[in-house]
């Protein structure tokens, strides 16, 4: 693990360097956010920390034992990145609590399908993506950025949650790329 994350600060130090904004993420009760290594990597490359609750957005149960299915998944994740505009799109993201929904345990068929990004997650984070890609193009002329996100889920958009927790907007308009010199 020592060896990729190596690689990986390698890379984030270029892409920082380029002014663009790296992420890194993984569940929020895993035991590498306390390793040493990664620590020291986290605090060389300056990151700053979110959590939030999937359930939130969209994690849900697609098989369900006893009865659970369709219920909210609640998969903490925890991203460290460089965008101030992922931190403030992803914090408002917090479970409501039972008061609202009751959670499916991540368990068994369910437990793979969690490992994918929702639908609802990578609209935030395209949106947040485009806010980045606007400060970019903000300060440099010719730029052109790249926004890459994968979600194997065949799980339909929906809304889960609610009262303070936000709705996942629409999509915004792409940017116009930038007009080339001649």
């Amino acid at each position: 693990m020592h060896i990729m994350l190596n690689h990986f600060e390698i890379v984030a130090n270029a892409v920082i360097k380029k002014g663009g904004s790296i992420s890194f993420e993984w569940p929020d009760c895993s035991a590498y956010w306390k390793d040493e290594h990664v620590q020291a990597v986290l605090k060389r490359l300056d990151l700053t920390f979110v959590s939030f609750d999937g359930c939130t957005l969209g994690w849900k149960s697609l098989y369900g034992r006893n009865g659970n299915k369709g219920k909210p998944i609640r998969k903490r994740l925890r991203i460290y990145t460089t965008s101030v505009h992922k931190l403030n799109s992803l914090a408002p993201y917090q479970c409501p609590g039972p008061k609202v929904h009751n959670h499916a345990p991540a368990e068994g068929k369910d437990t793979a399908h969690t490992a994918s990004y929702t639908p609802e997650f990578c609209t935030v984070w395209h949106n947040a993506d485009i806010k980045d890609a606007a400060d970019y193009y903000g300060s440099r002329s010719g730029a052109i950025p790249a926004r890459v996100a994968v979600s194997t889920t065949t799980s339909t958009p929906t809304s889960v949650g609610g009262g303070a927790t936000p709705a996942v907007p629409p999509p915004p308009a792409p940017l116009p790329l930038p007009k080339r010199q001649t």
